[in-house]
């Protein structure tokens, strides 16, 4: 079983969308999903998928994207803040209209986690919780949905750019903040544990759930 994958796979039509994914690692999200178009993009590409471009996501971003609309981009890669920030907004310009960005680690289940780069889960939390806090004032058209189960599931429909993010905001941020977020911030309709999110994958996807 592919959580990410399975969830995906949901999406109507999935097989004719255009799929990038940032961070493929050993492939198995990557290999899971039935779009037929997808490339990856990873500094280590252990499985020699052909479709993976071993660079950062910057340089591919930069150089190999060539003006290509996407449908579906998932950002796994670096969990830094600050990089997760990048890549999201190099991925609200490579997608076409009504396109979705996914996000992953969002949510990290203990504050240990969050030691980025020795814990699985970096501090991409940070960015999340900036986003909920100024979402009104950013991007009031966008619906984002959290799932706040496998280390926190985050899909954006019609993704905005975030300005105003930088290493001195995401200093000042802590996992107490994401708590705070969690139970305060984010509407209940849209903070959601996994089986309701594959369940209702259509409406989500295409951003009336």
């Amino acid at each position: 079983m592919s959580v990410i994958s399975d969830l995906f796979n949901k999406i109507p039509n999935i097989q004719n969308k255009r799929y990038l994914e940032i961070g493929v690692d050993s492939g198995w999200t990557f290999s899971n999903v039935k779009a037929k178009y997808k490339i990856g993009v990873d500094i280590v590409n252990p499985k020699k998928i052909p479709e993976v471009h071993m660079m950062s996501s910057d340089a591919f971003f930069e150089h190999e994207l060539n003006n290509k609309q996407l449908d579906l981009i998932f950002i796994d890669g670096s969990h830094d803040a600050m990089q997760v920030c990048k890549d999201w907004n190099n991925s609200v310009f490579a997608l076409d209209a009504g396109g979705v960005l996914v996000a992953h680690d969002m949510v990290p289940p203990r504050q240990d986690c969050c030691q980025y780069p020795n814990i699985c889960n970096g501090t991409a939390y940070k960015l999340l919780v900036y986003i909920f806090a100024n979402l009104k004032s950013m991007c009031p058209e966008t619906n984002i949905y959290l799932c706040n189960e496998y280390e926190g599931i985050c899909v954006c429909h019609g993704p905005g750019l975030i300005p105003g993010f930088n290493q001195d905001v995401a200093d000042k941020i802590n996992f107490g903040y994401l708590q705070t977020t969690l139970k305060f911030v984010i509407p209940k309709s849209k903070l959601m544990n996994y089986e309701t999110m594959l369940e209702n994958a259509e409406r989500i996807f295409n951003g009336t759930f």
